[in-house]
């Protein structure tokens, strides 16, 4: 097999696992998080996911951030600061200013969730792009441009 042989066929190779991630990867996502989600009613899972356009002189590398869990309904009742990420629901679990839904049944899956979408930030950018914000809950995915930066 001579150079360009190679690289036609490393191509092929490289569109068949494009296919494979995006025909099944959204499914398997999902259905992760819907082992979180439906621990309660009205859950929602969020997060950016981009590229940065500056970082300091070194490589700028998509990236994930800010994952949180909320509950729209509960919104009104903490001045808007519905969102938990796994530091405040590790910390606060079980404080009086934690909400009801945050269980540590609920923090323990959700950080393993946040580590599982942490390592697959390619996945996530071939399925949702780049400079978005993700919103998943048991109706389905939203997702919607973000400014970061």
């Amino acid at each position: 097999m001579d150079l360009t042989e190679l690289t036609a066929h490393t191509k092929r190779l490289q569109d068949e696992v494009s296919k494979a991630m995006q025909e099944h990867g959204k499914v398997a996502i999902t259905d992760e998080l819907r082992g979180l989600l439906c621990m309660h009613p009205g859950l929602q899972l969020k997060w950016q996911q981009y590229t940065p356009h500056f970082s300091d002189g070194d490589p700028c590398v998509f990236q994930l951030g800010g994952v949180c869990l909320s509950m729209p309904s509960e919104a009104a009742d903490n001045n808007g600061e519905n969102e938990w990420d796994a530091w405040t629901m590790k910390h606060y679990l079980g404080q009086p200013e934690s909400p009801s839904w945050a269980t540590p049944a609920l923090s323990e899956k959700f950080t393993a969730v946040t580590g599982l979408l942490e390592s697959n930030n390619e996945l996530l950018q071939m399925l949702f792009g780049d400079g978005v914000e993700v919103t998943v809950n048991v109706d389905g995915i939203t997702i919607d441009s973000c400014d970061h930066d």
